[in-house]
């Protein structure tokens, strides 16, 4: 049961990194498009609209050295106490924790890099996508009984399906673990220690009477993690098929083994008849005298 979910957990991963590789690509590559920080506000403001275009983004923000900032949407910013402008500014790419955004009153996941001009760090530019819209790259699977929740390596919830029972109860997942049961695998302790130390594991919980699988493992970004849950009996309804054909194809696989090994033997056999058969006869033609019988 924990390999189909770690199956689901592994493409989960992937889904969100190709997303968020793609996204910093584009990001840096709508950088280097922006060789000049226009003084004209309007002039930033058709810029940052035509570079927003056909990305992922839900909207631009072009920023100086000092932090004053527009965006596409021609809301004037000021960004010099924020984190992921402080990043940027000194050099990095980096994606940051959801945070409310002013612009478009919701909450959004920043991404922000440097302006470079002959190497030089002359402003920043961020983006910044809904946090609703990873609910397009982390789809949940059975039904929507089996589902992906992110968090940051403390347990912080950073993406989470809508409506479910385990990471509802309030914004920390770990301590949402702590209303279920532990019944076997990693304790609450055990997990909270992995997750610090950026190790995968798994655990079987027991929440308002259902037993629930959960998988866990390092995302790869930002030491954020990729939590997996499913009740157990989606994934056992699931696999039990999925063992019954395996192990039907096992025996089907031995005995058409066993076959051409029966098979192969018995041509063997008649082979070494034949080759006895042959030998015998060159001996009597050798050393047989057919006229005086010696």
């Amino acid at each position: 049961a924990f390999q189909t979910l770690d199956e689901l957990l592994v493409q989960q991963k992937m889904n969100f990194k190709e997303r968020v590789d793609a996204d910093i690509k584009s990001i840096k590559n709508l950088s280097k498009m922006v060789c000049y920080l226009p003084n004209d506000q309007q002039a930033a403001i058709d810029l940052g609209a035509s570079l927003v275009k056909n990305t992922n983004f839900d909207y631009l923000i072009l920023a100086d050295q000092q932090g004053n900032a527009i965006s596409s949407n021609g809301m004037t910013l000021h960004l010099e106490h924020r984190s992921y402008f402080q990043t940027a500014l000194a050099g990095e790419t980096t994606l940051s924790q959801p945070r409310y955004s002013s612009v478009n009153h919701s909450l959004v996941i920043p991404l922000s890099t440097p302006i470079l001009v002959n190497h030089k760090v002359v402003g920043v530019l961020a983006a910044a996508y809904k946090q609703s819209d990873l609910s397009e790259l982390l789809l949940p699977s059975y039904g929507g009984r089996a589902f992906a929740i992110i968090t940051d390596s403390q347990g912080t919830v950073i993406y989470s399906p809508k409506h479910q029972n385990l990471a509802y109860y309030q914004n920390n997942l770990i301590d949402s673990i702590s209303q279920a049961n532990v019944l076997q695998y990693d304790s609450l302790a055990e997990i909270r220690a992995n997750v610090i130390n950026q190790q995968s594991g798994h655990s079987l919980l027991s929440l308002h009477g259902d037993r629930l699988l959960l998988q866990y493992a390092p995302l790869g970004i930002n030491q954020w993690y990729i939590f997996m849950i499913a009740p157990e009996t989606v994934i056992s309804q699931q696999a039990d098929p999925i063992l019954t054909d395996s192990a039907l194809l096992t025996v089907f696989v031995f005995l058409l083994f066993l076959l051409l090994t029966l098979y192969t033997l018995h041509l063997q056999n008649l082979n070494s008849k034949e080759k006895i058969k042959r030998l015998r006869e060159l001996e009597a033609v050798a050393y047989f005298d057919s006229l005086t019988g010696l």
